[in-house]
């Protein structure tokens, strides 16, 4: 999270973030990457039941922060995060996969207190 106040004080804090998610998206997503094209009519939960025995139950989605002072970190509540070309500003593939609602997720400090959306969040700063 980064925050500029009217003074022009950086306030920037590490954040777990909690999005909800797109399954089917995020599974043939996955599965892309590991070379397994599905067609368009082809459905990745009955893919994944009738070749893996598995099904699809993910609802939601945990970025925790990096814990390490070394690790560099990204402020989700910058606009810039929220252009349209794939999100190609993310590190991991999950996020880049636009299977993750980042819009709506909610913020919470390290110490449990809930700030809000980020869409909110990005109204603020």
């Amino acid at each position: 999270l980064n925050h500029i106040d009217l003074v022009g004080f950086r306030i920037t804090k590490q954040v777990w973030i909690r999005a909800s998610c797109n399954k089917v998206l995020l599974a043939r997503h996955v599965l892309r990457g590991n070379n397994v094209n599905l067609k368009k009519d082809e459905s990745p939960q009955e893919f994944l039941r009738t070749k893996f025995n598995s099904d699809l139950r993910v609802e939601s989605f945990l970025i925790m922060p990096s814990f390490n002072d070394y690790l560099g970190g990204q402020a989700v509540n910058v606009s810039s995060l929220y252009r349209k070309k794939k999100f190609e500003g993310f590190i991991g593939p999950v996020l880049r996969s636009e299977s993750v609602n980042l819009e709506d997720a909610e913020t919470y400090l390290l110490d449990g207190t809930f700030l809000g959306s980020i869409k909110h969040l990005r109204k603020l700063s």
